[in-house]
């Protein structure tokens, strides 16, 4: 859930640099020309996702392999309600019509 940054940083002398990483609400993901839009993450009650492309079905997994969600779509937009799973890492797999992206999110309460 970062932004990929890049860029130079110039030491000239033995230093301590710190890096501070913020957390992008608003997780973009871009896959061979599908952008994907998942967002809040972490979630507490519900999953918005969006796409440039046709999401045909999504599915929630849990770390351990079982699906907790496998919902069809057949649209650019949808919520995932999530207030009945529990608190912890989850994969959410989206189908559209050009490809599947796999995303680690996360569910907190």
């Amino acid at each position: 859930g970062y932004y990929d940054v890049t860029g130079n940083i110039d030491v000239y002398d033995d230093i301590t640099l710190n890096i501070t990483m913020i957390e992008d609400e608003n997780y973009i993901v871009s896959h061979e020309g599908v952008e994907l839009t998942i967002f809040p993450n972490p979630a507490r009650d519900k999953f918005t996702v969006e796409s440039n492309d046709i999401i045909e079905h999504i599915r929630l997994i849990k770390i351990s392999g079982q699906v907790v969600i496998n919902i069809a779509v057949n649209a650019l937009h949808s919520e995932i309600n999530i207030s009945n799973l529990q608190p912890g890492v989850y994969f959410m797999q989206i189908h559209t019509a050009e490809s599947v992206i796999t995303e680690r999110v996360q569910i907190a309460r």
